[in-house]
Formats: structure tokens, sequence, C-alpha cells
């Protein structure tokens, strides 16, 4: 299975709603957005756990991966 690389923009947009809803409450109350605003904190909350914690069972099938820049590579 190849790999998709959408963790960091979804823990952003994640992190954007929370915050937004933190700090305008009262607005996503009075729309009647805040339940649905709620269920994709949620989403994504628990989409993240499950990159970090996985559904393997065995360290033999754990891998990691992660992106590096060509400025970063050695030369």
């Amino acid at each position: 299975m190849g790999t998709v690389k959408v963790t960091m923009p979804i823990a952003w947009t994640t992190a954007m709603l929370a915050w937004g809803l933190q700090d305008f409450l009262p607005g996503y109350k009075a729309s009647g957005a805040y339940n649905a605003a709620i269920l994709n904190v949620k989403w994504g909350t628990d989409y993240l756990l499950k990159t970090i914690i996985g559904n393997t069972t065995t360290p033999t099938n754990l891998k990691l991966v992660w992106q590096v820049s060509r400025a970063m590579l050695p030369v």
C-alpha cells in the first residue's frame, strides 16, 4: 500500500477548526454549526491518533516514512 501524505494538512485543519470553535463559540452555536464542527474535530483527531497508533499488532509490520527536502540531504 502506498503512502498518502495528508497528515500535516489534516492536523493543521483540525487545529484551526478547534481554535475557531474556542474563539467564536457563540457564533457557531447561533448558526447551528456547533455540532457539525465538533464532529469534524473528533474525526480529525481520531484519524491522527490512528496514524500514530496504527492498526498493526506486530513490530515487523510497522513502517516509518518521512519526507526530507533535497536541501537537507548530504551532498
